[in-house]
C-alpha cells in the first residue's frame, strides 16, 4: 500500500545561548509523495524533536534554499516569501528521491559565559567548555550557520542524492538509501567538516513517532567519522550534530556550526495522516 502521512520539518539553531539549545527543523508535510504532489516544507524550532513550534520563513538570514529534483538543483530562495507559512510549496514533476536543503546565516552575537559552557557540555564538547570556563570574560561572542537537509521519496526509491556532498562546512551524509531499508536494518551515516571526516562528533539521534514521542539516542562517530543505528521504529528519523572552536576572525570569539538530516520510515504500512499524532502541532 501506498505509505503517506504527514507532519513538519526544520531544523535551524537560533543566535544566543539559550536558543542554542533548541533547533530549526525544516520538514515536509508528507514525505512519502506521489508525482504531482505538492512539496509543503514547513520550519520549526524545537529542543531535541519536542514540543515544535511553527516559525515564519526568513528571507534576510537564509543563505541557500534548495531543492535536489530529478538530477536538478532548483533555487527555492528565489521563489519563497518572507513570513510564508508554509516555507514553501512546490509541485513534485518527478519521481524518485528528492532532497531540500536550507543553509541560515546569523550575525555574531554575544551570550553569557555560564549559558555558553553549559551548551558545550550538552554537545559533548568538554575540554573546550573546561577552556572557556577558564577565561576571564564574562560575555562571549559567538557566529552560528546551520545546515539543515531533508530527504523524501516521490513514488519510488530511486536516485543517490540521499548521499550527495552538498559541501557544507559541517555535514551529514548518508551512506545507504533509508527508503530502501526493512525493520532492524543498520543504516550507516558520515560527519564531515570542512571536507574531512569529523572523529568523535556527538550526534544525536532522534526518532518521532505516531504517538509524538521522541526516541532519543547519543551516537560518536569513529575515526572515520562515522555513526551507524539500526533502523527500528516507524516515524521521523532526525540526525543532528554542532561543532563550535575558537575563531580566527577578531570580530567574534568562537563560531558554531549544526547540521542536521531528516527522512522517514515506515515499515510497509499505513502512517497517521495528522501533524497533531506526530506531536508537531497544527499547520499555522
Amino acid at each position: 500500500m501506498k505509505l503517506r502521512y504527514f507532519f513538519i520539518f526544520c531544523l535551524l539553531f537560533a543566535v544566543g545561548l539559550i536558543s542554542w539549545s533548541n533547533d530549526y527543523i525544516l520538514v515536509p508535510e508528507n514525505f512519502f509523495m506521489h508525482k504531482g504532489d505538492s512539496l509543503n516544507v514547513h520550519l520549526f524550532s524545537s529542543e531535541l524533536f519536542e514540543s515544535p513550534k511553527e516559525v515564519k520563513y526568513e528571507q534576510a538570514t537564509t543563505e541557500k534554499f534548495a531543492l535536489y529534483d530529478g538530477g536538478k538543483k532548483i533555487d527555492l530562495k528565489a521563489t519563497a516569501k518572507a513570513n510564508a507559512l508554509p516555507a514553501l510549496s512546490y509541485k513534485m514533476d518527478n519521481s524518485g528521491l528528492a532532497m531540500v536543503e536550507m543553509v541560515r546565516n546569523y550575525p555574531a552575537d554575544d551570550v553569557d559565559r555560564g549559558d555558553f559552557t553549559a551548551e558545550l557540555e550538552s554537545e559533548g564538547l568538554v575540554k573546550l567548555s573546561e577552556k572557556v570556563n577558564n577565561i576571564g570574560q564574562n560575555r562571549i561572542r559567538t557566529k552560528y550557520t546551520c545546515y539543515l537537509k531533508s530527504l523524501v521519496m516521490v513514488d519510488k526509491p530511486g536516485g543517490s542524492i540521499y548521499s550527495t556532498d552538498l559541501d557544507h562546512n559541517l555535514e551529514i551524509i548518508l551512506k545507504s538509501n533509508p527508503y530502501k531499508l526493512s525493520y532492524g536494518d543498520d543504516l550507516t551515516a558520515m560527519v564531515k567538516f570542512r571536507k574531512k571526516p569529523l572523529v568523535n562528533a556527538h550526534v544525536d539521534l532522534l526518532i518521532k513517532t505516531a504517538s509524538g514521542r521522541v526516541y532519543p539516542q547519543k551516537l560518536v562517530s569513529d575515526a572515520n567519522g562515522l555513526v551507524s543505528f539500526s533502523v527500528n521504529r516507524e516515524g521521523i528519523y532526525l540526525l543532528r550534530t554542532v561543532n563550535i572552536e575558537a575563531s580566527t576572525s577578531k570580530t567574534y570569539d568562537y563560531e558554531k556550526w549544526g547540521a542536521d538530516y531528516s527522512f522517514a520510515f515506515s515499515n510497509n504500512s499505513i502512517m497517521p495522516n495528522t501533524y497533531k499524532e506526530f506531536g508537531l502541532g497544527n499547520l499555522h
